[in-house]
C-alpha cells in the first residue's frame, strides 16, 4: 500500500481547488493509498484559505457554527462491538447551552459533558489515577476543593425525593439531610483518633482513652445522657455526675425502674442487689428537712442489719442473723382491737360470767380472746396484745366482782360476830350467877 504525503503548500492548493470548485465537484475518496497530511490542518466549512494555525499550534482545526466529530462504527459482526460516538460542541439553535460534551449516539445518552465557563482543573486525573475536582494536586482517589472553603458531595436517587450533602471544610464534616434542612452528623475539626470506632459486633467512641466526654441531649434542651471519660460517672439528667451513676431531675420525676415483664412467674428473680468487699450501706436524705436515714450492712462481727438517723445517739433498731431485733424506742401497731380492750368497761358490753368465762377456756384450751398460740411460732404480736389485753381487762372486772362478793360475805360475817357477842354479852350475868 502507497502512502500520499502532501506538503502544506500542496494541501492548500488542494483545499483551494476543492473550495472553489463549487458544489460540482465530486468526493475524493482514497481507497488504496494513506494520505498523510504534515504540519496543520483545518476542516469545516468556515475555514479559509488562508487559515491562521500561529497562535494554537493546533495540527487539526475543526471550525464552524456547529462542530461534530462522529465515530461511525460499521461493524456487522454481532460478536464485535459496534457502538457509535460523537464529540460534539455547543448547539445548533441560539438557546443550545454553550458546552463540550461526548455522546454515545447508539443509546442516545451524554455520559460527559463539559458547560461552557467551567473552571479551572474543574476535573483534574494525575498521572497516578488521582481525580482532582476543583483541583490539579489531588491527594487521593477522589479529592474534592472547593473555593467557598468547604466542598460538599450530594448523594440522591434518581426520582427519589430525599437527597443527602457529605460537607467537609473548615466547618468540619457534616452530613445534611437537604430536604429536611437538618444535621444529624456534625463532626467539628481537630477531633482525636478513636473519637468514633464501628467494629464487628461493637459500637465504640473515645476508644483511644482521650478525654472526651459523651452526651445526648433531650428534646427540652436539658442533658439526659453524659458520661465523664475523666472519672467514668454517667449522668442522668445531669451534666455533672459526682457518681458512677447520677440520676438528676428538677421536676420532681426522678426515679428508678427495674421491671420484667416475661419467663416463668413461678421463678423468684433478682431484681435489686448491693455488693461489696466490706461494709455496705444505703442513704435517705430530705434535703427539705435536713433529715437523714442510713441502711447499714454492719462491717464487723456480728454484721447486723442497722437503721440510724443523721444524729449521733446509736442505732434506732438492730437485727442479727438469728432473729434478734433490738429499738431504743417503743413499738406502735396500727392493728385493731378486735376483741375489744376497752370496752369491757362499757355498760352495755356482753361480758360473761366468771363460771361462763372458766368454761369456756376449758372448753377450747386457750384464753377466748387471744386464741390458740403454736408453741413453735408464727406469733400476731398485735393480736396477741390486744387480746391479752381483753382477757386481762376482764380478769379484773371478775376479780372486781369476786371482792365484791368476798366483801359482802365479810360483812355478813361480821354482823353474825356482832350478833354472837351481845348474846354472849347477855349471857354472861345469867351465867356468873
Amino acid at each position: 500500500m502507497s502512502h500520499k504525503t502532501f506538503s502544506r503548500d500542496a494541501l492548500k492548493a488542494g483545499l483551494a481547488a476543492l473550495l472553489t470548485a463549487g458544489p460540482a465537484l465530486a468526493d475524493v475518496v482514497l481507497t488504496t493509498d494513506q494520505a498523510i497530511v504534515q504540519n496543520d490542518m483545518c476542516m469545516g466549512n468556515d475555514c479559509q484559505n488562508a487559515e491562521d494555525f500561529s497562535t494554537s499550534f493546533e495540527e487539526l482545526k475543526l471550525k464552524g457554527t456547529s462542530v461534530r466529530l462522529r465515530f461511525d462504527d460499521t461493524s456487522t459482526n454481532p460478536s464485535f462491538p459496534d457502538r457509535d460516538w460523537a464529540i460534539e460542541t455547543n448547539g445548533t439553535l441560539s438557546t443550545d447551552p454553550e458546552e463540550f460534551r461526548i455522546e454515545d449516539e447508539t443509546a442516545g445518552t451524554r455520559p460527559f459533558l463539559i458547560q461552557g465557563g467551567a473552571p479551572s482543573n474543574s476535573v483534574y486525573v494525575a498521572s497516578d489515577g488521582d481525580v482532582g475536582l476543583g483541583t490539579m494536586m489531588p491527594q487521593t482517589d477522589l479529592h474534592v476543593v472547593s473555593p467557598s472553603g468547604s466542598a460538599a458531595l450530594r448523594l440522591n436517587g434518581s426520582g427519589v425525593a430525599s437527597s443527602w450533602d457529605m460537607i467537609g471544610g473548615s466547618g468540619g464534616f457534616i452530613l445534611q439531610d437537604v430536604g429536611a434542612g437538618t444535621q444529624p452528623i456534625v463532626l467539628d475539626p481537630g477531633l482525636p483518633n478513636g473519637t468514633i470506632l464501628a467494629t464487628l459486633g461493637r459500637f465504640n467512641v473515645n476508644w483511644e482513652d482521650t478525654d472526651m466526654d459523651f452526651q445526648v441531649w433531650g428534646t427540652d434542651g436539658k442533658t439526659t445522657f453524659f458520661g465523664d471519660a475523666a472519672t467514668g460517672n454517667v449522668g442522668l439528667g445531669i451534666l455533672s455526675p459526682v457518681a458512677p451513676l447520677h440520676v438528676s431531675r428538677a421536676d420532681g420525676s426522678a426515679r428508678v425502674l427495674v421491671e420484667n415483664t416475661g419467663g416463668d412467674p413461678g421463678v423468684a428473680r433478682e431484681l435489686f442487689k448491693l455488693s461489696s468487699n466490706g461494709g455496705a450501706y444505703f442513704t435517705f436524705e430530705n434535703t427539705n428537712a435536713g433529715t437523714t436515714w442510713f441502711f447499714n450492712h454492719e462491717n464487723a462481727a456480728p454484721n447486723r442489719f442497722i437503721i440510724a438517723d443523721g444524729v449521733a445517739d446509736g442505732p434506732e433498731l438492730t437485727l442479727t442473723a438469728d432473729g434478734d431485733m433490738t429499738i431504743p424506742g417503743r413499738i406502735f401497731t396500727g392493728g385493731s382491737c378486735a376483741a375489744g380492750c376497752d370496752r369491757v368497761f362499757d355498760a352495755d358490753y356482753p361480758l360473761p360470767s366468771f363460771a361462763e368465762q372458766m368454761a369456756a377456756i376449758r372448753e377450747k384450751g386457750h384464753l377466748p380472746s387471744v386464741g390458740p398460740t403454736d408453741e413453735n411460732g408464727p406469733f400476731d404480736l398485735s393480736g396477741l396484745s390486744t387480746g391479752m389485753l381483753n382477757e386481762l381487762e376482764k380478769a379484773y372486772l371478775y376479780i372486781d366482782q369476786l371482792n365484791a362478793a368476798h366483801e359482802a360475805e365479810m360483812a355478813d360475817l361480821r354482823a353474825e360476830v356482832a350478833a354472837l357477842a351481845a348474846t354472849l354479852e347477855a349471857l354472861r350475868p345469867v351465867v356468873a350467877d
